[in-house]
């Protein structure tokens, strides 16, 4: 597929959405002091990886409806966003919105969803991919990559991961189960999903789950440094309270 001006024009625009996307919720973010207070948690209670899990549930549910102009196609972007709530959440959260994600993407056996798009010849290897997501998700949390230790190097390798999996699934899982469920050969699907939404896939996952990490990252930060902010103005008062004191009863004595 030859990605013109037009097609280029509408990634970046994609982008620019999820840029936007990101700013509304650092946004709504800081003014939740517990949200920031979990990102930063290493560690978190049953209760609040159960609430996060069941959220996650919702979002990747919602995601399977969620698609953007991408290089001349509609790109999903659910892919990057469950490896997302895996890193960000654990593997509960991982696991169960990837499960909850598949379990809504199979459904396209037998109708086509809220947008009309989920086809039925794709939906059992787009199930197990975005379930597979939610593994990867979370197997990147286990291993090191999490929402209070996030910077550029540990980025980049969630949008080279995120990247990795759905050209997986595009070109193995989707090529060789979607043939038992249509007309196609492996073949015909690996070159008709190759010259449609491959690269835009590609492209709008890793640059979704990116924009995201880069997200938390900045709400991360932002909460450290008012935590340092406040932190040094309590050493501050402990230490001229005194002195404020000391001065004021010298000069009442004298």
């Amino acid at each position: 597929m030859a990605y013109n001006l037009t097609g280029v024009m509408s990634a970046i625009y994609s982008i620019l959405i999820m840029v936007c996307v990101g700013d509304t919720i650092i946004f709504f973010s800081t003014k939740l002091f517990r949200l920031s207070e979990t990102l930063i948690s290493e560690s978190r209670s049953r209760k609040t990886q159960i609430l996060m899990a069941l959220a996650g549930s919702a979002i990747g549910i919602v995601t399977d409806e969620l698609s953007l102009p991408m290089l001349g196609t509609l790109s999903g972007i659910g892919h990057g966003i469950i490896i997302f709530l895996g890193i960000i959440g654990g593997p509960l959260t991982g696991i169960a919105s990837g499960f909850a994600a598949g379990a809504y993407r199979l459904s396209g056996l037998w109708w086509g969803g809220f947008s009309g798009g989920m086809n039925s010849w794709l939906a059992v290897p787009s199930a197990i991919g975005l379930f597979g997501a939610g593994v990867i998700g979370s197997a990147l949390h286990r291993y090191g990559i999490r929402s209070h230790n996030l910077n550029g190097r540990k980025i980049v390798l969630s949008a080279l991961a995120t990247a990795g999996w759905r050209a997986f699934t595009i070109v193995v899982l989707d090529s060789t189960i979607a043939s038992f469920f249509s007309y196609y050969n492996p073949a015909d699907i690996l070159l008709m999903l190759g010259d449609t939404i491959l690269i835009p896939e590609l492209v709008g996952n890793s640059a979704g789950i990116a924009v995201f990490l880069l997200v938390v990252k900045d709400i991360v930060d932002s909460s450290r440094r008012k935590e340092i902010r406040m932190r040094l103005i309590k050493k501050y008062e402990e230490y001229i309270g005194p002195v404020a004191k000391t001065i004021a009863k010298g000069v009442d004595e004298g």
